[in-house]
């Protein structure tokens, strides 16, 4: 949550600064990045685990549902 408010604050500023053509932007906007890459790393692994669970969740519900159709039948 910290690394993800550091990330947009970095980029943001950075962003800003660079359009000014001042050489510190170019350099925090390079850390905001880098931040951002960080941040991706840490919370990509996590969103495939939760979508993985989730996918079989949804799998298990449709064939017992299909089950339930196919009896109603």
């Amino acid at each position: 949550m910290i690394l993800s408010v550091i990330a947009y604050f970095t980029l943001t500023v950075g962003v800003a600064l660079s359009l000014l053509l001042l050489t510190i932007g170019f350099i925090v906007l390079a850390l905001g990045i880098g931040f951002t890459l960080l941040l991706f790393l840490i919370i990509d692994p996590k969103l495939k685990a939760i979508s993985s669970g989730y996918e079989k969740r949804q799998k298990e519900y449709l064939e017992s549902l299909e089950r339930v159709q196919r009896w109603e039948e």
